[in-house]
């Protein structure tokens, strides 16, 4: 009796911790779907619902086992079989968090295959702002320049690209990409930055990762 109350209390708090996470992250896919950012993010919160489900029953199988049968046991065949199975839904259940938690660099590359923010796609002024600060210590990494000299580069930049008179609330990604393969490139060339292109490159990727950021900040 002890034995099943066990097992069924352990159940019960499994069901109700990875239950919430499912729900969680289904509601947040729900939001990003349909919204302009990476498919790797997209594909994170969709498989953490859908491998949370799979914890949440897989301490099922003492249920189907009589309480003096380790699991595994060579001499029950049902116990052999069932843990088997358990074993297969582990294996699935670690590669599926591995995937969504960590989510390797070859993986987030395969997901985002052809993936590019829309040209059109406009800014706040202040995500303009928070786009600046992420692209500049980016780029004060690349370079080894200070970070405020980097932002400072960007902003200038930007004039140099739009002029002084444009607001920051008109520019959309099609800019910020123009302004990066020209102007800051040509302010990078004065600065006798070295690897002017990979890190051009770089910051352009880097540019569709700050613009997915920027978008789940605002849920």
């Amino acid at each position: 009796m002890l034995h099943y109350l066990h097992v069924s209390l352990d159940f019960f708090i499994r069901i109700v911790i990875f239950i919430w996470l499912a729900t969680a992250s289904r509601s947040a896919y729900k939001e990003f779907k349909n919204e302009d950012i990476e498919p790797w993010i997209k594909t994170r919160y969709k498989l953490t619902a859908i491998v949370s489900l799979l914890v949440s029953l897989y301490n099922i199988n003492p249920f189907f086992l009589p309480w003096n049968v380790s699991s595994g046991d060579p001499d029950n065949l049902l116990s052999f079989i069932i843990f088997g199975i358990m074993s297969f839904v582990a294996l699935i259940i670690s590669i599926g968090f591995l995937l969504a938690w960590i989510t390797p660099n070859w993986y987030k590359r395969y997901l985002n295959r052809g993936y590019e923010p829309l040209e059109d796609k406009r800014y706040t002024e202040e995500e303009i702002i928070e786009i600046i600060k992420y692209l500049g210590d980016y780029l004060a990494e690349k370079t080894k320049l200070s970070a405020p000299a980097t932002r400072g580069a960007l902003k200038l930049a930007i004039k140099d690209e739009i002029g002084p008179f444009k607001p920051l609330n008109q520019l959309s990604y099609g800019d910020l990409k123009k302004i990066i393969n020209n102007s800051l490139k040509k302010r990078l060339t004065d600065l006798n930055s070295q690897n002017i292109e990979n890190i051009i490159k770089e910051i352009l990727k880097q540019l569709i990762r700050g613009q997915s950021l920027i978008m789940m900040l605002n849920f």
